[in-house]
């Protein structure tokens, strides 16, 4: 077992993802599902932030599905059949993944299929790319 003496950011992630793995017990005993979500760090301190996820209802809906629905319904340019969707551009696939409400701007959330890196985008650039001729929309 390593002794930690200073934080750094490789010894911080490793701690998360242990923590993670030790409280999965706790998160499937409520049905739940528990993700590390950064922290804050100096030399001899460290702050750990986790998030918790709710499971999917009874009729199979996601949480983050159903906070999609939820919020689509409160901008005019985005349909609640977006979330799961997955689009191309230039040959890189996009899926649709949330919404950030509380973004001014960029507010849609995406997720690059081939390394399931986060981004966001601008309003109109998942209505474009999904009602595009030119681009082929995969389901």
């Amino acid at each position: 077992m390593e002794r930690v003496t200073v934080f750094d950011k490789k010894n911080i992630g490793r701690i998360q993802k242990e923590m993670e793995l030790a409280v999965q017990g706790v998160a499937e005993k409520y049905g739940v599902s528990i993700k590390g979500n950064g922290g804050q760090m100096d030399f001899h301190k460290a702050t750990l932030k986790f998030k918790l996820y709710a499971s999917a209802d009874e009729s199979g809906v996601s949480a983050e599905q159903h906070d999609f629905e939820m919020w689509a319904q409160f901008y005019p340019d985005i349909e609640s059949e977006w979330y799961g969707k997955i689009f191309a551009v230039n040959n890189v696939e996009y899926k649709v993944v949330g919404i950030n409400s509380k973004a001014r701007k960029d507010f849609r959330n995406l997720v690059r299929v081939s390394d399931g890196n986060a981004m966001k985008c601008p309003p109109d650039y998942v209505k474009y790319n999904l009602h595009a001729e030119s681009v082929e929309k995969v389901v």
